[in-house]
């Protein structure tokens, strides 16, 4: 993991931790995400290793976002 992993994730955890998380909008990200990561895994070989891991960062804390809401809801 890489500084540019973890840089990304900051912002979101701020917004959770103040309020300011929406359920929905990170759901739409986190599809977004997900979309433009199929694309890429095409042609692995041609991505920038700082974009690689900026989304997976973000990938990362929008899922343990939304599971952690999830459960909290339950």
């Amino acid at each position: 993991m890489t500084h540019d992993h973890f840089a990304v994730k900051l912002p979101y955890y701020k917004k959770a931790k103040s309020g300011d998380f929406n359920q929905d909008e990170m759901k739409k990200e986190y599809q977004e995400l997900c979309t433009y990561l199929h694309s890429k895994m095409k042609k692995i070989e041609t991505v920038d290793m700082k974009e690689f891991q900026e989304l997976l960062g973000k990938l990362e804390v929008i899922g343990e976002l939304l599971i952690k809401n999830h459960n909290l809801e339950s």
